[in-house]
């Protein structure tokens, strides 16, 4: 069993469930920018323990994504899977072009409920 573990910056919230799943949760109406994508990165490398893991990013209500962000975001490859949550088309939007444009590199599905990502996240060994 996996410690529970948050870390609250003024932008996001990380933190390590029992499950042992990483969890973003960028706060309503955040601008995704360079420093913020690497901040982020930062957070889930130090929640992580050293270890890939499973990602799951709230990014329900992000105002928007920089082209420097998403280029941070393309060489990341410390995850095991990635579920992006959204449920506006704008974060639509925003998701699908960074994936687009960026392919990860794991297993990725964008989903409309922080539940549904979960569901599709237990089908990864952790």
């Amino acid at each position: 069993m996996t410690t529970p573990i948050e870390i609250v910056d003024p932008v996001m919230s990380v933190s390590r469930g029992v499950d042992g799943v990483v969890r973003v949760r960028w706060e309503p109406g955040t601008a995704i920018t360079e420093d913020a994508a690497r901040r982020s990165i930062e957070l889930v490398q130090n929640v992580s323990g050293g270890h890939k893991r499973l990602l799951l990013v709230d990014m329900s209500e992000v105002k928007s994504m920089t082209r420097e962000s998403r280029n941070v975001y393309a060489g990341n490859d410390s995850m095991l899977a990635l579920a992006l949550v959204g449920q506006s088309p704008v974060v639509r939007v925003i998701a699908n072009f960074a994936l687009n444009l960026h392919p990860p590199s794991v297993p990725t599905k964008f989903c409309t409920s922080v539940a549904e990502a979960e569901t599709w996240l237990d089908g990864f060994p952790r």
